[in-house]
């Protein structure tokens, strides 16, 4: 990770920043699994059909596009952002980066 000079002022932004992006996980995840047990209520999914999916081809070559797309955007916005933001990019990298791995593998 690289040397960061955090002001007092940057770390209440990244705190908040942080602490917003664990709130819109945390509703996206939740109504993930609402939407899972209503279909598997409804009898239209298994409860675990998503946990054993693997996608075919077409929407792994999605997945993969909007990835390469997300990715491709990254060194513009560095250039035009503090070493501040850097930070949080790299958190948003791995983010990223666990959420394919938790999809391929």
């Amino acid at each position: 990770m690289t040397d960061l000079n955090l002001k007092p002022q940057d770390l209440d932004r990244l705190g908040q920043a942080l602490l917003t992006l664990a709130k819109e996980l945390w509703i996206v995840k939740d109504r993930v699994r609402v939407l899972e047990a209503a279909l598997a209520d409804a009898n239209v999914i298994v409860a675990d059909t998503v946990d054993r999916y693997e996608p075919g081809p077409e929407l792994a070559a999605e997945l993969e596009l909007e990835r390469a797309r997300l990715i491709e955007k990254k060194p513009a916005r560095r250039r035009a952002l503090s070493r501040s933001t850097d930070f949080l990019l790299g958190l948003f990298d791995q983010v990223i980066d666990r959420r394919d791995n938790f999809f391929v593998g």
